[in-house]
């Protein structure tokens, strides 16, 4: 009990941190280059975090239960660096893509939103699912976490004192950089036996081949996530910068929930087949009454922190707040039922035909609305496929555990 505690202090360490010095540095450029600029960040931010997804090629679903589940250490080193050797030209080309996306929506400090955006697809390099994998949330923050923050803190700093926006995200792209090579050594020096093996061309090429159902999963999802900050800021600029803050608010709001979703995604299937049923509930009863509690919380602090982070300077409308904490709530059970339950029992299906449904409903919908009405009614619409695409999930999951009984 005292070594699982000490587990979700360690996770709880990284996203604590995370989030802190992520609200911290909302008023420090909001103060300091403006409102404007800071939503012009904020929508380079949404798009490479989309683009982030093509990176990560699937490896934070399929990684953590993976490498949880394999027993030589030589091996799981193995697999993350062939990961790394696969997943390199993969954000080259994530990059080039959400720069010129973000040059199409046109925000506000357009290279610095370019700039935010490659940032944001470093995320796609990130090793969070080897150390989840391992069982390891204190390496995890020690080698992950902090040097990225490192680069952030120095990135704010740099802005408070020149008042040069695009100084931050290029500071934290080196950072972000700078964590992929501490984990090597670590790889390297701890799990290796020998130098690791450069995988062929033929090797990689099958490996992204065999997750590509996942990619094609995440990326969906993705897309569709990231489509209402372009949306927004090329059709109703008007409602970019409250929309931008209510939406860095709810991302942060999901961050600080990480935890819980990575230590149920290597908690779930490590019991085997005969404790699974358990296990499943047990997690489903967690996630539900933090959805309750997230999405009342963030009802009620949304408004008055963004007026306290934007120095009064961004008024968030209580009927773009509601359908945004009802989103947080619903997304909250999705990623138990999808990426830790359906997962835990092979479903890979279901949950590819569930992000199916937001895509190929959501993008139409969405695009729909931001053309037609603005930010408000895309909130709204996006409520409106989340609910569809959870609904799906659970009676998918339902589904498999009468098969499992």
């Amino acid at each position: 009990m005292i070594r699982r505690i000490g587990k979700l202090g360690w996770y709880g360490a990284s996203v604590f941190a995370t989030v802190l010095v992520g609200v911290v540095s909302i008023p420090v450029v909001i103060s300091t280059a403006g409102a404007a600029a800071w939503s012009g960040v904020a929508t380079g931010i949404a798009v490479g975090s989309a683009a982030s997804v093509l990176v990560s090629w699937g490896w934070p679903i399929s990684g953590p239960a993976e490498i949880a589940q394999t027993p030589s250490d030589h091996t799981k080193g193995q697999i993350w660096v062939d990961s790394v050797v696969a997943r390199t030209p993969l954000f080259l080309t994530a990059s080039v893509l959400s720069c010129g996306v973000v040059g199409f929506a046109s925000p506000p400090h357009v290279y610095a939103a370019m700039a935010s955006a490659v940032y944001a697809a470093t995320t796609g390099l990130s090793s969070s699912w080897y150390f989840v994998g391992l069982g390891d949330p204190k390496r995890l923050f020690f080698l992950e976490s902090l040097p990225r923050l490192s680069g952030t803190v120095i990135g704010v700093s740099l802005v408070y004192t020149t008042g040069t926006i695009i100084l931050m995200p290029l500071t934290q792209v080196v950072s972000a950089l700078g964590a992929v090579y501490l984990v090597f050594r670590f790889v390297r020096h701890q799990h290796l036996e020998s130098s690791p093996e450069r995988p062929s061309a033929r090797t990689t090429r099958d490996r992204l081949r065999s997750q590509s159902p996942l990619v094609g999963t995440a990326g969906m999802a993705a897309i569709y996530s990231g489509m209402p900050m372009i949306l927004v800021a090329k059709f109703d600029p008007a409602g970019l910068v409250a929309y931008g803050m209510a939406d860095r608010l709810r991302g942060y709001a999901i961050i600080a929930l990480t935890p819980v979703d990575q230590i149920l995604q290597g908690w779930v299937p490590r019991g085997g087949r005969d404790d699974l049923r358990r296990r499943i509930r047990v997690a489903l009863q967690t996630s539900f009454v933090l959805a309750i509690f997230c999405g009342i919380g963030f009802a009620l602090l949304a408004r008055p922190l963004a007026d306290f982070l934007s120095g009064g300077k961004i008024a968030v409308p209580t009927d773009l707040v509601v359908p945004i904490a009802m989103i947080l709530a619903v997304v909250t059970m999705s990623h138990c039922v999808g990426l830790a339950c359906l997962m835990a029992l092979g479903a890979r299906s279901a949950l590819l035909h569930s992000t199916g449904i937001g895509f190929f409903f959501g993008v139409p919908a969405v695009t729909f609305a931001a053309l037609h009405t603005g930010a408000v009614a895309v909130a709204w619409t996006i409520l409106a496929i989340e609910v569809c695409v959870c609904a799906y999930q659970t009676s998918a999951l339902i589904l498999r555990m009468r098969e499992l009984a």
